[in-house]
Parts: structure tokens; C-alpha cells; sequence
């Protein structure tokens, strides 16, 4: 019964080493919205979008707004 007692505060004394709070760190990843498609990709993908839109009158008003920016 005395090994079990060991054993216990041993593995309970260990798991209070690995809880030790640590300063957030801020995240270096980018958002998926931001994050620039490689080059290769960029003109295929803009140039599909842009299909699709056109094909949509209500697209084009909501767009307006935001045209040459």
C-alpha cells in the first residue's frame, strides 16, 4: 500500500511540473482571408471570379462601390 501512496504523490508531484502557465504568445499565422495566393495561382483565380461575377447584375451594384480601389 506504501508504493501505491509513492507512486500517487510521485505522478502528482510530476503533472504539477508540466502545468506551469506560460505567457500567451501571439499567433504568427495568417488569417486564411489574408493570407496572398502564390503568383501562379493569383491570375487563373482572379480571372474566374471575375467571370462569375460579371454574369451577376447584383453582384456588379454591390461591387461598385468598391471599383478602382
Amino acid at each position: 500500500m506504501e508504493a501505491r501512496a509513492k507512486a500517487r504523490a510521485f505522478s502528482v508531484w510530476r503533472r504539477s511540473l508540466t502545468r506551469v502557465s506560460l505567457p500567451a504568445l501571439p499567433c504568427r499565422r495568417m488569417p486564411l482571408a489574408m493570407n496572398p495566393l502564390p503568383s501562379a495561382l493569383a491570375a487563373p483565380a482572379v480571372a474566374a471570379l471575375n467571370h462569375l461575377l460579371e454574369q451577376e447584375p447584383w453582384a456588379r451594384g454591390q461591387l461598385v462601390p468598391f471599383a478602382g480601389a
